[in-house]
């Protein structure tokens, strides 16, 4: 039939069949998939040749690197956090694809048989699975990133009451040599970082709950600004910085 239509058949590759024709004999937007039959036909060999791949990637691959990073393995780094928002774009950017399938699917079947009522169902049901994993992903980022905690200031210090902490919280104070940063913390789960340090240097200290530390004091050594940051990764409890 192509070759009544003028086409030559070059070969077949990857699922698809190659035909070319003579410029000349071809009229304006000539196409090979001429009804709607065909065009379905092809879009089904596309969805099995590349949707699904697409899909094994993305719950074999984005999606458990996702959880991991946002589960929090290691420590809260800039790098893990970048992780995390280019897996979370990544899981937005598939289900607008898998919805872009989906529409053009739906949109062809309904054409061709409008008198199927199971085609309605059957997308419905595709589309409101598209529906939860946007709210799968909308959870992970609210937990990932959000915070919900209480800062209390005194003239000597301040305390953090967190019920989800994923942030990081830095106050100054002008210390003198001899002057004592006393910490009390009661965590209830997550991750917690403290470090005190001047500006651009090394800290004088640096702990996190990896490390179960308890409550401590750290004597200053040193006058000068000090930066005393408190960092949350999913942290629960209530810490408590004290200047003496």
């Amino acid at each position: 039939m192509f070759a009544d239509c003028g086409w030559e058949y070059l070969f077949d590759f990857v699922g698809y069949s190659y035909f070319r024709k003579v410029s000349d004999a071809t009229e304006s937007n000539e196409e090979i998939f001429c009804d709607d039959e065909s065009r379905l036909d092809m879009m089904k060999r596309v969805y099995k040749g590349r949707v699904i791949p697409l899909i094994i990637i993305f719950f074999c691959i984005i999606l458990p690197q996702l959880m991991m990073n946002t589960a929090g393995y290691g420590e809260g780094s800039p790098v893990q956090d970048s992780l995390s928002v280019m897996f979370l774009i990544f899981g937005f950017v598939y289900i607008i694809l898998f919805a872009s399938f989906s529409v053009q699917f739906y949109q062809y079947e309904k054409l061709i048989h409008p008198e199927d009522k199971n085609i309605k169902i059957k997308y419905c049901g595709i589309f409101s699975a598209l529906i939860i994993g946007v709210c799968i992903l909308g959870a992970v980022a609210y937990f990932r990133f959000s915070s919900n905690y209480t800062i209390h200031d005194y003239d000597n210090g301040f305390m953090v009451e967190a019920d989800r902490l994923n942030k990081s919280i830095v106050k100054e104070y002008d210390l003198k040599a001899g002057d004592v940063i006393a910490v009390s913390h009661e965590g209830e789960g997550g991750e917690l970082y403290i470090s005190i340090q001047k500006e651009n240097e090394e800290p004088v200290f640096y702990g996190n709950t990896f490390e179960e530390f308890e409550d401590f004091s750290v004597e200053i050594q040193e006058d000068g600004c000090y930066q005393i940051t408190c960092s949350g990764k999913r942290a629960k409890g209530t810490i408590e910085i004290t200047k003496k």
